[in-house]
């Protein structure tokens, strides 16, 4: 092959990354051709039948809707025109075949392509290929789109022209093969299964010399045998790699070596030169990792090169993940990163013995086919004559109350678990534990007379959420309890409680420990209230039991108990004139004044239990109401209407007033989304003329004193904490532009201190928004992680700088932070991630996460992610270019929660949707809220708007068990849900210019129309002096306009006349979309028959309004007419929405102004579809709030929160 150096496709499609790397990352300047090989006729991909003979070619088989490849072509989603000439699309191909068009189609191996270079105009063969093919856009991120509709195979299939040559990167590990046509260049992903053994052919050499390659270019270092190890972990098209798979590459890596840069520092390292100077070995030795060498490789120097918010979220940019040492041993052989351990190195434990352990379990089946001696004498006895123990003999071994018993497995309804078939015991195997086929509990008291033990029963690890993740020596209380046979009892084992700050040094191996109480219902990890199971053991049986006694509680509660002046029920007094919330069949709830209560004590229907209310109406809902009034979903008004009602309506209690008899009402309707007040009253619900309201004076109101004073008490006390009392410092590793924690500073129990940041713009949005104190890193995180524990460990690292040169901060130390405040990166874990990989390193950042929790140990952590993260496998291979199979089963969500609970914190977690807290929006979320055990663990929101998206937020835990901590039943919540109206109605209106039309410009101003230019970053409005289209008509636009702004960026992004026209001429109407274009405005994928839309019925969506009373779609990074949130145009202007509008979906006030570097558009779309919702922060932080006033309020000196 010629070695005349000519441009690759990687350098003409990535000029900066090329020219910054100084180096050639073509294949097309390397010799691929094997030791072998001859004529290109039998480089064709063979194999032979049993009998010896050739099995004859495949072919490929042409697919009645494929479309050609050609110069005007453009996949959905792409650019019509490309800003240089001479560039081209990019797109992903998958399911792909190639073969040659000469040869009947005959399917054949990339490495042809190198004949065809050498042999340029000798070789009649040709390569052509096909497959199904979508844009790749310059960054992919898409980690927001979990809640939108569609379908995740937006993908066209097309037949390529000719081939011309392929691409591999193999200075990095996790580069894609790239081939080029005369017309785009295509990033591979899976073959199709036709073509499969002619791709491996091709690509399992490649594969392994780029491993070899990249290993020695990022750690020249690095021992062969540790690479070794490495290499043998991993697979190839589903088939495993070997240690002969890379001496069978070394003559091809010789060559490869001549023609990449660096190759001289590759060549010079330990493993490639090992390889280089011996013969492959007849005999390979197995790696023994127990002798390897546990160091960390060097972190490679990284030179961002043009837009530098692009640039940090380039592949080839990201940082090797940093791990302290815990979560690095937590880690081990999950994820097929090389973490960097950062941190002294942890005393080794022994290795735990698990003959004897097996051994063990052996003992326990064959004791359950034993028949037992059980032994009791008067001496056991609690007292005298008294049927109750205080410990019962079994073969010779006695069992005390407080001993932790082993039980065989029983059926058991509640835990939806089928008993295992228990093996003989020489089948069991070495990876059986006790817990795969007993159970265990703790003896509460033990009845002789009966022959019963009461026992609380205990959870192993591997029975909660974490399942096969969880420490084999943990135990878990439970909120069950039973008194079972004496016989049942196989055994007893130590089980030691571990208290708040105490190791488990005392722990051996046969040994298990508890900490914690795992409730199943509600999905929590609570701290063991030791204290209340000591004072219900100082009462005599059988009323020692303090499970029993939440059972009682729960009971009693169930029942309509008459109080003074009321009723108790479900743990809540509801007294005479207390306002009550009342269950509707659809929408927000009622709001009634209890006026009387009648109760049936004989009977056994809680429905025959009635509250007698007068109903309370609710102005926003009042259609004759005057634009001058605002829409509030306080305002109530006072009716003469009453009704009974049956006591199972009831939802919980509100509190009103009359607002002029509350000063600072503000103040007091700020505190709670359960604060109403009333101004007016009128007869009935139904107003038909808002003249005939009449003023309610508060003396008119009667109000329940008994349950209002508390409450107005609570309001000082609040006052005094926020003037006097501590705020949670916060730190945010991922802070995009500080959304999550900003936001929660607005309830007052919060103060963001530190936040990092990658990106350049998104950290200057932050820096500009956030108080002049706040420490902003404009780095990545794991190199402010690394730079953390070096200097706390009385390390001189050098200084780190800003990814704009700036100079940084010291990082946040120990005692510096009180909650992490983080939404870790999610792109990998979206189920809408069209091209999930199973190496994605961001998928690992949650171990960077956990090791900043491990290294600073806040007392609180709040996370947020995707939805997708619960079903987020550890070890997941490749199936294709879009999902990933096999693997650890919610793998991710298991090792977050274990590493928790080894850090000591309690957990709780759960799906929330923004839409129930007040955002305009649907979007999904999983939030996961930790406590150490020295503080009380928060509670979840519940909603407090009605969304009438219909979703349960159930997850599915492992062994069957599903969640819902958060009540979604419609009609319960206070408030209704937030509309695209209620919104952005006050922001001014404007449309896009019809291109093809001319207009004066008195015609361009009375129309309120603007030019959209292509060549200008923004179309719209900007600056502090722009006038809102009319005072705001919600609370909502109230809220948004309450602090001014400096500028109001009320504008969008600009694309070319074509797509322009486009938008301007869909009609108004909430179903409005492509459909309903004239044909000649048509892109290619709407009207033909061979596209992915026409395949998919041509479903709705693209070009599509966003309903005016409905709500937004999930605000995502990706905002355009054809990406996944395609419904983008605003529902009554002729553009799509503004930066501003789609802050307003997010919640963000006016005053929050978006940075980004050339004021690109789409960087500040991507701000605000990354920010968690403003109004659910606000929510989670009022939960904190409450836990924290009350400690503050019953605290001393001592245990006071101390903050600074």
């Amino acid at each position: 092959m010629s070695r005349r150096r000519r441009p690759t496709a990687f350098e003409v499609t990535f000029r900066e990354e090329a020219a910054s790397l100084g180096e050639s990352t073509g294949t097309s300047d390397v010799d691929r051709k094997r030791v072998r090989d001859g004529d290109p006729e039998t480089r064709r991909a063979k194999r032979r039948n049993l009998d010896g003979t050739p099995r004859p070619p495949r072919k490929y088989e042409p697919r009645p809707y494929e479309k050609q490849e050609a110069a005007g072509l453009r996949l959905l989603g792409e650019e019509q025109y490309l800003i240089n000439p001479d560039d081209r699309h990019i797109r992903m191909l998958s399911r792909f075949a190639f073969f040659d068009p000469n040869h009947e189609l005959e399917m054949v191996s990339l490495d042809v392509l190198d004949d065809l270079i050498e042999r340029r105009g000798e070789s009649e063969v040709e390569v052509e290929g096909a497959g199904f093919a979508a844009a790749k856009f310059e960054v992919e991120d898409e980690g927001q789109e979990d809640d939108l509709e569609g379908d995740v195979d937006e993908l066209q299939y097309i037949r390529l022209t000719t081939v011309r040559r392929f691409v591999i990167n193999y200075l990095y590990e996790d580069r894609p093969v790239y081939v080029e046509t005369d017309h785009a260049i295509y990033e591979l992903f899976e073959p199709s299964k036709k073509y499969r053994r002619e791709y491996r052919s091709f690509y399992k050499p490649q594969r392994v010399m780029q491993l070899i390659i990249s290993s020695a270019f990022e750690d020249p270092d690095r021992e062969f045998a540790e690479f070794v190890q490495h290499f043998t972990s991993l697979e190839v098209l589903d088939q495993p790699l070997v240690e002969r798979d890379l001496w069978d590459v070394v003559p091809k890596l010789k060559q490869v070596l001549e023609t990449i840069y660096y190759g001289d520092r590759v060549r010079e390292s330990h493993t490639v030169s090992y390889l280089l100077s011996r013969d492959a070995p007849k005999f390979l030795k197995m790696v023994d990792v127990t002798k390897l060498r546990r160091r960390s490789p060097p972190i490679p120097d990284i030179e961002y090169k043009g837009n530098l918010d692009l640039a940090t979220l380039r592949p080839e940019n990201q940082v090797p993940t940093h791990v302290t040492p815990r979560i690095s041993q937590l880690a081990l052989g999950l994820f097929r990163e090389r973490l960097r351990v950062v941190g002294p190195q942890p005393v080794a434990e022994p290795e735990p013995p698990y003959a004897d352990l097996t051994k063990r379990v052996k003992g326990f089946i064959i004791r359950v086919s034993m028949r037992r001696q059980l032994e009791f004498s008067r001496q056991q006895r609690l007292k005298p004559r008294s049927r109750y123990l205080k410990y019962l003999t079994i073969d010779r071994l006695d069992y005390n109350v407080g001993d932790t018993i082993v039980s065989v497995v029983g059926e058991d309804t509640d835990r939806r678990s089928i008993p295992p078939e228990l093996p003989h015991p020489d089948d069991v195997s070495p990876t059986d534990i006790l817990a795969d086929y007993f159970w265990f509990a703790r003896i509460v008291w033990l009845d002789y007379e009966d022959e019963l033990v009461h026992v609380q029963w205990f959870e192993h690890s591997s029975k909660t959420c974490m399942a096969q993740l969880g420490h084999p020596q943990e135990l878990f209380l439970t909120k069950r309890c039973d008194s079972i046979n004496m016989s049942f009892i196989i055994g007893k084992v130590q089980a030691h409680y571990i208290a708040p700050g105490q190791t488990l040094a005392e722990v051996l191996p046969h040994d298990f420990f508890y900490r914690y109480e795992w409730d199943d219902h509600l999905g929590t990890f609570k701290s063991a209230n030791m204290e209340k199971i000591t004072a219900a053991q100082e009462n005599h049986p059988p009323d020692c039991c303090h499970v029993c006694d939440i059972k009682n509680k729960l009971d009693q509660d169930r029942l309509a108990l008459p109080i003074e002046n009321g009723v108790a029920w479900h743990a809540r007094e509801y007294h005479i004139d207390d306002f009550v919330l009342i269950r509707a069949d659809d929408g927000p709830c009622l709001i009634g004044h209890i006026r009387g209560i009648l109760l049936e004590p004989d009977s056994d229907n809680e429905d025959d239990n009635k509250i007698v209310v007068t109903l309370l109406g609710r102005v926003d809902k009042v259609h004759c109401r005057p634009e001058t009034v605002l829409k509030d979903e306080r305002h109530l008004f006072y009716t003469d209407e009453r009704v009974r009602i049956v006591i199972s309506d009831l939802v919980g209690i509100c509190f009103v007033v009359v607002s002029s008899s509350l000063p600072e009402i503000e103040d007091w309707k700020a505190v709670s989304p359960l604060h109403f007040y009333i101004k007016y009253r009128h007869p009935v619900l139904d107003v038909r003329s808002w003249d005939e309201m009449e003023e309610m004076l508060p003396q008119q109101l009667e109000v329940c004193q008994r349950c209002l004073d508390p409450n107005l008490e609570n309001l000082r006390d609040l006052d005094d904490y926020f003037k006097k009392g501590p705020r949670l410092r916060a730190f945010d590793p991922f802070a995009g532009v500080g959304a999550f924690a900003l936001a929660m500073e607005m309830e007052q129990c919060f103060k963001l201190t530190h936040a990092i940041e990658i990106s350049p713009s998104a950290a200057e949005t932050l820096k500009r928004n956030a108080s002049a104190e706040v420490k902003v890193y404009n780095q990545c995180s794991n190199r402010l992680l690394r730079q953390a524990i070096l200097l706390h460990g009385g390390k001189d690292p050098d200084p780190l700088r800003a990814i704009n040169g700036d100079a940084l901060p010291d990082p946040p130390m120990p005692g510096d932070i009180d909650c992490i405040v983080t939404g870790f990166p999610c792109q990998p874990h979206s189920q809408m991630n069209m091209f999930q990989k199973a190496d994605d390193r961001k998928s690992n950042l949650i171990l960077n996460i956990l090791s900043w929790v491990d290294f600073l140990r806040p007392r609180y952590c709040i996370f947020e992610n995707v939805r997708g993260f619960l079903t987020y496998n550890l070890k997941a291979r490749q199936d294709g270019p879009h999902r990933l199979k096999g693997g650890i089963p919610m793998g991710g969500f298991k090792l977050l929660i274990r590493a928790l609970i080894d850090m000591d914190y309690q957990v709780r977690f759960s799906l929330l949707q923004a839409g129930h807290y007040g955002t305009p929006q649907t979007r999904t979320r999983f939030f996961l809220i930790a406590a150490d055990r020295k503080h009380e663990l928060p509670e979840l929101p519940q909603p407090t708007h009605d969304f009438p998206v219909v979703d349960k937020l159930e997850i599915k835990l492992p062994g069957g068990r599903s969640i819902e901590p958060v009540r979604t039943v419609p009609g319960i919540a206070p408030h209704r849900f937030v509309s695209t109206r209620d919104a952005i109605s006050d922001l001014p209106v404007f449309h896009w210019k019809n291109p093809k039309t001319n207009y004066t410009r008195e015609q361009m101003r009375n129309l309120k129309l603007i030019r959209c230019d292509e060549s200008k970053p923004w179309c719209g409005l900007s600056g502090p002096d722009v006038a809102y289209e009319h005072e705001p008509r919600t609370t909502f636009q109230l809220w948004c306009q309450k602090t001014a702004t400096t500028d109001l960026q009320h504008y969008t992004r600009t694309y070319e006349p074509i797509k322009v026209e486009r938008v301007v001429t869909i009609p108004f109407g909430d179903d409005a979309d492509y459909r309903t274009l004239r044909p000649d405005l048509w892109e290619w994928q709407f009207n033909n028959p061979l596209s992915a839309t026409a395949r998919d019925g041509f479903r709705p969506g693209y070009y599509g309004r966003v309903p005016k009373d409905g709500w937004f779609q999930t605000t995502v990074t990706n905002v355009d007419p054809t990406a996944k949130q395609c419904r983008v145009l605003h529902p009554y202007c002729r553009r799509i929405v503004t930066v501003r509008e789609l802050a307003r979906s997010q919640g963000f006030p006016d005053c929050f102004v978006f940075y980004a570097i050339d004021d690109r558009v789409v960087t500040m779309h991507r701000q605000i579809g990354n920010a968690v919702p403003w109004p659910l922060s606000m929510a989670i932080a009022r939960e904190f709030r409450t836990v924290l006033l009350k400690k503050w309020k019953e605290g001393t000196a001592e245990d006071a929160m101390e903050i600074d």
